[in-house]
């Protein structure tokens, strides 16, 4: 063991290489069989008012996520708690595929994840949000916390999932992200897991880019957002020094930022015109890009392009200013929060625009109507 395991260390960034292009291969060769073969068992998505797509089209391309996890399984058995981890979250591709056929409720999702998710902290370790205190025993707040951050971005991540090629996009750029910050601390297991997983993205976004020719349904955003996730606590729990660790988590956490922010956005929407927090809308900053006229290529670029400024926005102030973790948080939470109220501002500007052109069309009308009677 210890023989391989050095041979791994030492060889990182050749066997990294090696299954990213296994992983983008065999996923490039499948996703079409994978195609055609919902095709032919009419497995299918349906357009309807909410949805942004035309025609029906095959969902459920997470299903070949198992491939990267497969191929680094050999190299996992380095580090066990990260293995069981993995394959705990594909758990989560079982439960979305059923999610994607059968429409379950939020009450057996969020069940299923909430298990998922208090096993991964158990074998990983909450995160040390909150610093040991003499007279408080903080384990199990960070324990709770910990959890509801898996969750919470899990979901928000597949809420993330109205546009062609939105959700992998994002994926990819946090992978390679995660997977800079991993090799910069000497994270092989996280490097290697990271690198392979964008592998399969990347061959997946192929065949997802607008016209979509498939979706990644729940079976892959959920798992995605879980995989994601747990890669912030890994990586945070394997780093010793708290200083670094901390500057690496909360770059992470600047990525995950846009996509939380979003969703907390529209469920207190949904609550202030009292409707049920989970009920179905358009009102995700997808969805507002694509009132302002955007296309869904134009929608992929400007999200992406958000998160970069927000992530950069991180950077400058961790590197940079030197502010402490909470100051940064809060200031991520604003910047995002701006981004997004500034697009919100733009809908209703265009909406008042597009209404007084309206107006002044009727009264034209109106005014010819009224000569013409003359």
């Amino acid at each position: 063991m210890e023989t391989f395991k050095s041979t791994v260390m030492s060889g990182g960034y050749m066997i990294t290489c090696i299954l990213t292009i296994l992983s983008f291969v065999y996923c490039l060769m499948l996703y079409p069989k994978l195609i055609q073969f919902f095709k032919n068992k009419n497995l299918l998505e349906i357009p309807d008012e909410r949805k942004l797509h035309k025609q029906p089209t095959p969902s459920s391309g997470g299903l070949l996520f198992t491939i990267p996890c497969l191929l680094v399984l050999p190299f996992l058995v380095l580090d066990v708690a990260m293995m069981i981890t993995i394959f705990m979250g594909m758990g989560l591709i079982v439960l979305g595929y059923v999610d994607d056929r059968k429409d379950l409720s939020p009450k057996i999702k969020f069940s299923g994840q909430f298990l998922v998710a208090i096993l991964a902290v158990q074998i990983l370790g909450p995160l040390k949000i909150i610093p040991e205190l003499l007279t408080v025993d903080v384990f199990w707040i960070n324990y709770l916390i910990t959890v509801l951050l898996i969750v919470g971005f899990t979901n928000a991540f597949n809420l993330l999932d109205g546009s062609d090629g939105l959700s992998g996009s994002y994926a990819l750029v946090m992978l390679i992200g995660i997977a800079i910050l991993a090799i910069m601390q000497n994270n092989i297991i996280l490097f290697l897991m990271t690198m392979t997983m964008a592998g399969a993205i990347a061959a997946f976004l192929i065949f997802n880019f607008n016209p979509a020719q498939i979706f990644m349904g729940d079976s892959g955003s959920l798992f995605l957002g879980y995989i994601l996730s747990i890669s912030l606590i890994y990586h945070v729990n394997y780093i010793e020094e708290m200083g670094v660790a901390l500057s690496d988590g909360l770059l992470i956490l600047a990525g995950m930022m846009l996509a939380v922010l979003d969703t907390l956005r529209v469920m207190f929407s949904r609550i202030a015109r009292k409707r049920s927090p989970f009920s179905a809308d358009r009102t995700h900053l997808h969805h507002l890009l694509q009132k302002l006229g955007l296309k869904p290529k134009s929608i992929v670029y400007c999200v992406i392009a958000f998160l970069f400024v927000i992530i950069a926005y991180a950077f400058v102030m961790i590197k940079l200013v030197q502010m402490n973790p909470v100051q940064t948080l809060f200031g991520m939470a604003s910047f995002g929060m701006l981004l997004m109220w500034g697009v919100f501002l733009l809908r209703v500007r265009l909406l008042r625009v597009k209404l007084n052109k309206h107006k002044q069309h009727i009264q034209k009308i109106e005014k010819q109507n009224y000569l013409l009677s003359k």
